[in-house]
Protein backbone atom coordinates (compact mmCIF):
# COMPACT_ATOMS: atom_id res chain seq x y z
CA UNK A 1 0.00 0.00 0.00
CA UNK A 2 2.69 2.47 0.64
CA UNK A 3 4.09 1.95 -2.50
CA UNK A 4 0.94 2.49 -4.20
CA UNK A 5 0.71 5.85 -2.61
CA UNK A 6 3.43 7.07 -2.04
CA UNK A 7 6.04 5.68 -4.56
CA UNK A 8 3.58 4.82 -7.89
CA UNK A 9 6.93 4.61 -10.15
CA UNK A 10 7.51 1.97 -8.61
CA UNK A 11 4.27 0.43 -8.31
CA UNK A 12 4.24 1.18 -12.05
CA UNK A 13 7.30 -0.85 -12.92
CA UNK A 14 6.36 -4.13 -10.86
CA UNK A 15 2.64 -4.09 -11.46
CA UNK A 16 1.50 -2.40 -14.40
CA UNK A 17 5.06 -2.66 -16.66
CA UNK A 18 4.59 -6.06 -16.71
CA UNK A 19 1.18 -5.93 -18.62
CA UNK A 20 2.71 -4.25 -21.52
CA UNK A 21 4.83 -6.92 -22.30
CA UNK A 22 2.38 -9.81 -22.78
CA UNK A 23 -1.15 -9.98 -24.15
CA UNK A 24 -3.94 -12.11 -21.32
CA UNK A 25 -5.08 -13.73 -23.92
CA UNK A 26 -1.82 -16.06 -24.39
CA UNK A 27 -4.15 -17.86 -22.40
CA UNK A 28 -7.51 -17.65 -24.26
CA UNK A 29 -10.28 -17.00 -22.32
CA UNK A 30 -12.44 -19.45 -22.56
CA UNK A 31 -9.01 -21.66 -20.74
CA UNK A 32 -9.29 -18.59 -18.65
CA UNK A 33 -13.11 -19.00 -17.48
CA UNK A 34 -14.18 -21.34 -14.48
CA UNK A 35 -18.09 -20.86 -14.54
CA UNK A 36 -19.18 -23.73 -12.19
CA UNK A 37 -16.28 -23.16 -9.97
CA UNK A 38 -16.82 -19.24 -9.92
CA UNK A 39 -20.83 -19.48 -8.79
CA UNK A 40 -19.54 -22.29 -6.32
CA UNK A 41 -17.58 -19.51 -4.70
CA UNK A 42 -20.31 -16.93 -4.47
CA UNK A 43 -22.76 -19.47 -3.16
CA UNK A 44 -20.38 -20.05 -0.04
CA UNK A 45 -19.93 -16.25 0.63
CA UNK A 46 -24.19 -15.51 0.47
CA UNK A 47 -24.34 -19.13 2.33
CA UNK A 48 -21.77 -18.25 4.81
CA UNK A 49 -22.53 -14.63 5.31
CA UNK A 50 -26.29 -15.39 5.84
CA UNK A 51 -25.57 -18.04 8.59
CA UNK A 52 -22.79 -15.68 10.79
CA UNK A 53 -24.51 -12.11 10.38
CA UNK A 54 -27.24 -13.69 13.36
CA UNK A 55 -24.57 -15.58 14.78
CA UNK A 56 -22.68 -11.88 15.76
CA UNK A 57 -25.66 -10.58 16.85
CA UNK A 58 -25.84 -13.36 19.39
CA UNK A 59 -22.13 -13.23 20.30
CA UNK A 60 -22.58 -9.51 20.65
CA UNK A 61 -25.15 -10.05 23.41
CA UNK A 62 -22.71 -11.93 25.12
CA UNK A 63 -19.92 -10.24 24.89
CA UNK A 64 -19.24 -9.65 28.62
CA UNK A 65 -17.24 -12.60 29.04
CA UNK A 66 -13.94 -12.03 27.34
CA UNK A 67 -13.58 -14.89 24.62
CA UNK A 68 -17.13 -13.32 22.76
CA UNK A 69 -15.17 -10.59 22.47
CA UNK A 70 -12.64 -12.23 20.44
CA UNK A 71 -15.39 -14.21 19.02
CA UNK A 72 -17.00 -11.06 17.75
CA UNK A 73 -13.97 -9.83 16.14
CA UNK A 74 -13.34 -12.89 14.19
CA UNK A 75 -16.85 -13.08 12.77
CA UNK A 76 -16.65 -9.04 11.60
CA UNK A 77 -13.27 -9.84 10.11
CA UNK A 78 -14.42 -13.03 8.35
CA UNK A 79 -17.59 -11.60 6.75
CA UNK A 80 -15.20 -8.74 5.15
CA UNK A 81 -12.84 -10.97 4.50
CA UNK A 82 -15.12 -13.31 2.79
CA UNK A 83 -16.42 -10.69 0.21
CA UNK A 84 -12.46 -11.04 -1.23
CA UNK A 85 -11.26 -14.31 -1.33
CA UNK A 86 -15.39 -15.95 -1.74
CA UNK A 87 -17.42 -13.44 -3.64
CA UNK A 88 -14.49 -11.74 -5.97
CA UNK A 89 -12.63 -14.69 -6.26
CA UNK A 90 -16.18 -16.31 -7.41
CA UNK A 91 -16.49 -13.11 -9.79
CA UNK A 92 -13.06 -13.27 -11.00
CA UNK A 93 -13.03 -17.21 -12.10
CA UNK A 94 -16.22 -16.56 -13.91
CA UNK A 95 -15.09 -13.81 -15.98
CA UNK A 96 -12.04 -15.32 -16.61
CA UNK A 97 -10.21 -12.38 -15.05
CA UNK A 98 -6.52 -12.19 -14.48
CA UNK A 99 -4.22 -9.03 -12.89
CA UNK A 100 -3.71 -7.32 -15.84
CA UNK A 101 -7.80 -7.41 -16.56
CA UNK A 102 -8.27 -4.82 -13.76
CA UNK A 103 -4.98 -4.68 -11.74
CA UNK A 104 -6.24 -1.63 -9.10
CA UNK A 105 -9.29 -3.76 -8.34
CA UNK A 106 -6.97 -6.78 -8.14
CA UNK A 107 -4.66 -5.47 -6.17
CA UNK A 108 -6.78 -3.81 -3.43
CA UNK A 109 -8.72 -6.60 -3.22
CA UNK A 110 -5.74 -9.26 -2.45
CA UNK A 111 -4.64 -5.83 -0.19
CA UNK A 112 -7.44 -5.90 2.13
CA UNK A 113 -8.22 -9.75 1.93
CA UNK A 114 -4.64 -10.39 3.43
CA UNK A 115 -5.12 -7.67 5.93
CA UNK A 116 -8.26 -9.28 7.27
CA UNK A 117 -6.47 -12.11 7.34
CA UNK A 118 -3.70 -11.32 9.64
CA UNK A 119 -5.99 -9.88 11.78
CA UNK A 120 -8.56 -13.09 12.00
CA UNK A 121 -5.97 -15.41 12.24
CA UNK A 122 -3.84 -13.46 15.25
CA UNK A 123 -7.21 -13.12 17.16
CA UNK A 124 -7.84 -16.83 16.91
CA UNK A 125 -4.45 -16.94 18.70
CA UNK A 126 -5.25 -14.90 21.27
CA UNK A 127 -9.12 -16.78 21.05
CA UNK A 128 -6.87 -19.80 21.89
CA UNK A 129 -5.08 -18.51 24.50
CA UNK A 130 -8.11 -16.88 26.28
CA UNK A 131 -9.72 -20.65 26.28
CA UNK A 132 -6.19 -22.15 27.50
CA UNK A 133 -5.28 -19.93 30.20
CA UNK A 134 -8.81 -19.90 31.39
CA UNK A 135 -8.94 -23.79 31.73
CA UNK A 136 -5.50 -23.67 33.68
CA UNK A 137 -6.33 -20.81 35.51
CA UNK A 138 -9.27 -18.63 36.13
CA UNK A 139 -7.60 -16.36 38.24
CA UNK A 140 -4.90 -15.13 35.77
CA UNK A 141 -7.57 -14.98 33.34
CA UNK A 142 -8.87 -12.29 34.70
CA UNK A 143 -6.17 -10.46 35.48
CA UNK A 144 -5.16 -10.98 31.57
CA UNK A 145 -8.95 -11.02 29.83
CA UNK A 146 -11.35 -9.44 32.42
CA UNK A 147 -13.57 -6.50 31.20
CA UNK A 148 -12.03 -4.15 28.62
CA UNK A 149 -8.58 -5.63 29.21
CA UNK A 150 -9.57 -7.81 26.37
CA UNK A 151 -9.74 -4.71 23.42
CA UNK A 152 -6.15 -4.28 24.76
CA UNK A 153 -5.22 -7.08 23.04
CA UNK A 154 -6.48 -5.86 19.72
CA UNK A 155 -4.03 -3.00 20.12
CA UNK A 156 -1.07 -5.03 18.84
CA UNK A 157 -3.16 -6.95 16.67
CA UNK A 158 -4.09 -3.78 14.67
CA UNK A 159 -1.33 -2.56 14.63
CA UNK A 160 1.13 -5.35 12.69
CA UNK A 161 -2.03 -5.87 10.69
CA UNK A 162 -1.77 -2.18 9.46
CA UNK A 163 2.19 -2.52 9.18
CA UNK A 164 1.71 -5.83 7.18
CA UNK A 165 -0.57 -4.62 4.45
CA UNK A 166 1.20 -0.84 4.18
CA UNK A 167 4.73 -2.44 3.55
CA UNK A 168 4.35 -6.12 2.13
CA UNK A 169 3.08 -7.51 -1.07
CA UNK A 170 -0.38 -8.59 -1.55
CA UNK A 171 -1.48 -11.48 -3.41
CA UNK A 172 -3.57 -11.38 -6.35
CA UNK A 173 -5.88 -13.57 -8.05
CA UNK A 174 -5.34 -15.86 -10.99
CA UNK A 175 -7.88 -16.92 -13.56
CA UNK A 176 -5.50 -19.04 -15.23
CA UNK A 177 -4.65 -21.66 -11.86
CA UNK A 178 -8.20 -20.19 -10.36
CA UNK A 179 -6.22 -19.17 -6.51
CA UNK A 180 -4.87 -16.33 -5.05
CA UNK A 181 -0.43 -15.87 -5.86
CA UNK A 182 1.94 -12.89 -5.03
CA UNK A 183 3.34 -13.06 -8.48
CA UNK A 184 0.45 -10.88 -10.30
CA UNK A 185 1.99 -11.90 -13.72
CA UNK A 186 1.95 -16.12 -13.05
CA UNK A 187 1.34 -18.15 -16.06
CA UNK A 188 2.67 -15.27 -17.88
CA UNK A 189 5.97 -14.00 -16.83
CA UNK A 190 8.00 -16.41 -14.19
CA UNK A 191 9.18 -14.79 -11.17
CA UNK A 192 12.82 -16.35 -10.73
CA UNK A 193 14.44 -13.73 -9.19
CA UNK A 194 11.58 -13.79 -6.21
CA UNK A 195 10.72 -10.14 -6.69
CA UNK A 196 7.37 -10.14 -5.67
CA UNK A 197 7.93 -12.51 -2.92
CA UNK A 198 6.27 -11.78 0.70
CA UNK A 199 8.63 -13.56 2.98
CA UNK A 200 6.67 -12.03 5.75
CA UNK A 201 3.45 -13.62 4.75
CA UNK A 202 5.34 -17.30 5.17
CA UNK A 203 6.84 -16.16 8.15
CA UNK A 204 3.22 -15.37 9.46
CA UNK A 205 2.12 -18.32 8.44
CA UNK A 206 4.38 -20.41 9.52
CA UNK A 207 4.12 -18.41 13.06
CA UNK A 208 0.03 -19.37 13.24
CA UNK A 209 0.55 -23.03 12.27
CA UNK A 210 3.22 -23.74 14.71
CA UNK A 211 1.34 -21.15 17.18
CA UNK A 212 -1.95 -22.77 17.34
CA UNK A 213 -0.15 -26.84 17.56
CA UNK A 214 1.70 -25.60 20.66
CA UNK A 215 -1.16 -23.83 22.38
CA UNK A 216 -3.47 -27.28 21.24
CA UNK A 217 -1.18 -29.05 22.84
CA UNK A 218 -1.59 -27.01 26.23
CA UNK A 219 -4.66 -27.11 26.19
CA UNK A 220 -5.54 -31.03 25.72
CA UNK A 221 -2.79 -31.44 29.05
CA UNK A 222 -5.01 -28.96 30.68
CA UNK A 223 -7.74 -30.48 29.60
CA UNK A 224 -7.00 -34.00 31.06
CA UNK A 225 -5.75 -32.93 34.13
CA UNK A 226 -8.69 -30.50 34.65
CA UNK A 227 -10.46 -33.84 33.84
CA UNK A 228 -9.65 -35.48 36.42
CA UNK A 229 -8.68 -33.07 39.17
CA UNK A 230 -12.41 -31.36 39.03
CA UNK A 231 -14.87 -33.37 40.62
CA UNK A 232 -17.90 -31.44 39.37
CA UNK A 233 -19.54 -33.86 36.74
CA UNK A 234 -19.86 -34.58 33.67
CA UNK A 235 -21.95 -32.15 32.68
CA UNK A 236 -18.65 -29.40 33.27
CA UNK A 237 -16.55 -31.86 31.45
CA UNK A 238 -18.79 -31.89 28.42
CA UNK A 239 -19.22 -28.15 28.36
CA UNK A 240 -15.38 -28.06 28.55
CA UNK A 241 -14.77 -30.18 25.78
CA UNK A 242 -16.89 -28.60 23.64
CA UNK A 243 -15.04 -25.18 23.70
CA UNK A 244 -12.31 -26.96 23.13
CA UNK A 245 -13.49 -28.74 19.69
CA UNK A 246 -15.10 -25.58 18.93
CA UNK A 247 -11.26 -23.54 19.00
CA UNK A 248 -9.59 -26.53 17.92
CA UNK A 249 -12.19 -26.64 14.31
CA UNK A 250 -11.66 -22.95 13.78
CA UNK A 251 -7.72 -23.32 14.14
CA UNK A 252 -7.42 -26.12 12.50
CA UNK A 253 -8.58 -24.65 9.36
CA UNK A 254 -6.46 -21.64 10.01
CA UNK A 255 -3.47 -23.96 10.47
CA UNK A 256 -4.11 -26.11 7.27
CA UNK A 257 -4.93 -23.12 5.14
CA UNK A 258 -1.90 -21.02 6.32
CA UNK A 259 0.37 -23.83 5.95
CA UNK A 260 -1.29 -24.84 2.04
CA UNK A 261 -0.57 -21.42 0.77
CA UNK A 262 2.68 -21.20 2.26
CA UNK A 263 3.76 -24.48 0.22
CA UNK A 264 1.70 -23.32 -2.53
CA UNK A 265 4.13 -19.86 -3.21
CA UNK A 266 7.38 -22.31 -3.26
CA UNK A 267 6.65 -25.28 -5.30
CA UNK A 268 4.44 -25.86 -8.64
CA UNK A 269 1.67 -27.89 -7.03
CA UNK A 270 -1.40 -29.96 -9.06
CA UNK A 271 -4.35 -27.50 -10.06
CA UNK A 272 -6.43 -30.03 -7.45
CA UNK A 273 -4.45 -28.97 -4.46
CA UNK A 274 -4.55 -24.71 -5.88
CA UNK A 275 -8.10 -25.64 -5.55
CA UNK A 276 -8.00 -27.02 -2.61
CA UNK A 277 -5.96 -24.05 -1.13
CA UNK A 278 -8.90 -21.84 -2.38
CA UNK A 279 -11.20 -23.31 -0.81
CA UNK A 280 -9.63 -24.02 2.09
CA UNK A 281 -8.95 -20.12 2.72
CA UNK A 282 -12.96 -19.52 2.17
CA UNK A 283 -13.61 -22.74 4.48
CA UNK A 284 -11.34 -21.17 7.71
CA UNK A 285 -13.59 -17.72 7.20
CA UNK A 286 -17.04 -19.02 6.46
CA UNK A 287 -17.09 -22.19 8.81
CA UNK A 288 -17.19 -20.99 12.07
CA UNK A 289 -20.73 -20.19 11.64
CA UNK A 290 -21.36 -23.65 11.15
CA UNK A 291 -19.17 -24.66 14.22
CA UNK A 292 -21.17 -22.44 16.93
CA UNK A 293 -24.49 -23.38 15.25
CA UNK A 294 -23.39 -27.21 16.04
CA UNK A 295 -21.34 -27.02 19.17
CA UNK A 296 -21.92 -23.92 20.98
CA UNK A 297 -25.33 -24.46 22.94
CA UNK A 298 -25.69 -20.96 24.05
CA UNK A 299 -25.90 -19.45 20.64
CA UNK A 300 -27.66 -22.27 19.03
CA UNK A 301 -30.27 -21.37 21.43
CA UNK A 302 -30.53 -18.06 21.41
CA UNK A 303 -30.73 -18.03 17.36
CA UNK A 304 -33.78 -20.49 18.04
CA UNK A 305 -35.23 -17.70 20.22
CA UNK A 306 -34.79 -15.45 17.48
CA UNK A 307 -36.18 -17.44 15.04
CA UNK A 308 -38.95 -17.86 16.62
CA UNK A 309 -39.73 -14.79 17.67
CA UNK A 310 -39.47 -13.68 13.78
CA UNK A 311 -41.87 -16.47 13.44
CA UNK A 312 -44.12 -15.13 15.81
CA UNK A 313 -44.66 -11.90 14.42
CA UNK A 314 -45.14 -12.95 11.24
CA UNK A 315 -47.78 -14.87 12.48
CA UNK A 316 -49.29 -12.57 14.37
CA UNK A 317 -49.64 -10.12 11.56
CA UNK A 318 -50.87 -12.09 8.93
CA UNK A 319 -53.88 -13.21 12.43
CA UNK A 320 -54.66 -9.36 11.80
CA UNK A 321 -58.17 -8.98 12.10
CA UNK A 322 -59.59 -6.42 9.20
CA UNK A 323 -62.83 -4.04 9.66
CA UNK A 324 -64.72 -3.19 6.75
CA UNK A 325 -65.60 0.32 6.71
CA UNK A 326 -68.43 2.22 3.75
CA UNK A 327 -66.68 5.47 2.93
CA UNK A 328 -68.57 8.64 2.23
CA UNK A 329 -70.44 8.72 -1.32
CA UNK A 330 -71.11 5.44 -2.12
CA UNK A 331 -74.38 4.59 0.82
CA UNK A 332 -76.26 7.28 2.13
CA UNK A 333 -77.98 6.82 5.36
CA UNK A 334 -81.56 8.06 5.88
CA UNK A 335 -83.38 8.56 9.10
CA UNK A 336 -83.59 4.91 11.10
CA UNK A 337 -82.63 3.04 8.00
CA UNK A 338 -80.00 3.02 4.85
CA UNK A 339 -80.67 3.10 1.50
CA UNK A 340 -78.25 2.74 -1.91
CA UNK A 341 -78.77 5.70 -4.52
CA UNK A 342 -76.25 4.00 -7.14
CA UNK A 343 -75.96 0.70 -8.27
CA UNK A 344 -71.86 0.99 -8.27
CA UNK A 345 -69.93 -1.32 -6.21
CA UNK A 346 -68.82 0.59 -2.87
CA UNK A 347 -65.72 1.49 -2.13
CA UNK A 348 -64.06 0.16 0.99
CA UNK A 349 -61.18 1.28 3.32
CA UNK A 350 -59.80 -1.49 5.21
CA UNK A 351 -58.61 -0.89 8.77
CA UNK A 352 -56.23 -3.55 10.83
CA UNK A 353 -56.16 -4.03 14.33
CA UNK A 354 -53.26 -6.10 15.20
CA UNK A 355 -52.88 -8.09 17.70
CA UNK A 356 -49.68 -8.10 19.58
CA UNK A 357 -46.60 -9.69 18.88
CA UNK A 358 -44.86 -11.11 22.27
Amino acid sequence: MEMYFFNPQEWDRLYLNGCRHYDIDLHPLEERKHVIVGWTFVFQFFFYTILYIPCIFVIWKHMKQSCYKFMFVIGITDCLCMIGNAFFTGYFSITGQVFCSNPHLHYWVGLLSLGLWIIETWTDILLALNRCVEATSPRLGDMLFEGKRTWLWFIPVACYSLCYSTFTKPMVFSAVFVTWFFNPHVGYIEDYEETYSNYMHSVHNIMILFGVSCLYIVFVIAMVMKLFTVRAGSKLSVSQWMTFLQVLAISFFNGYSAGLYVYLQYVRITQFLMYTATYSWTTAHGLPCVIYILLNKTIRKDLIKMWKGSFKLNRSNFSSMAKIVPMAGSVQNVSRGTMFHKQKEPKVSIKYTRSSAN
